[in-house]
């Protein structure tokens, strides 16, 4: 991957910043703590940083964020870990998924009309 062509930007709800929260950031060419801020004012900032693809990485756990993503700060919005089934938002777009969970996934949803959320499947990475 080339990393010329795109920065790394994250935004962290962290209680208590740690070993783990410093990794992450030290990956990051810009990160930004959200914690306390109102989801319209977070969602605000993601917008102003021209943020193109926007991904979940908490779904429904304990002080999540989902609302921020209801304001659809960016054109492409994904959900991914944290919970095993969709956030129930339509302005998610997709929801990347394991093995583990296509199946259940598939079964649920393929056909329904009016389903949103695309699947993107990630197969198995040896």
């Amino acid at each position: 991957t080339n990393r010329e062509t795109w920065e790394l930007y994250a935004y962290g709800n962290v209680l208590h910043p740690d070993e783990v929260t410093d990794r992450l950031q030290s990956k990051c060419d810009q990160y930004r703590s959200i914690r306390g801020m109102e989801d319209r004012q977070a969602a605000e900032l993601i917008h102003a940083d021209g943020i193109d693809i926007l991904v979940d990485l908490t779904g429904h756990w304990r002080e999540n964020r989902l609302a921020v993503f209801a304001y659809k700060p960016a054109p492409i919005q994904v959900t991914y870990l944290g919970y095993p089934d969709t956030t129930g938002l339509s302005q998610m777009d997709y929801r990347l998924t394991d093995v583990q969970n296509r199946d259940l996934i598939l079964s649920k949803y393929v056909g329904q009309a009016g389903g949103q959320t695309r699947l993107v499947f990630a197969g198995n990475i040896d």
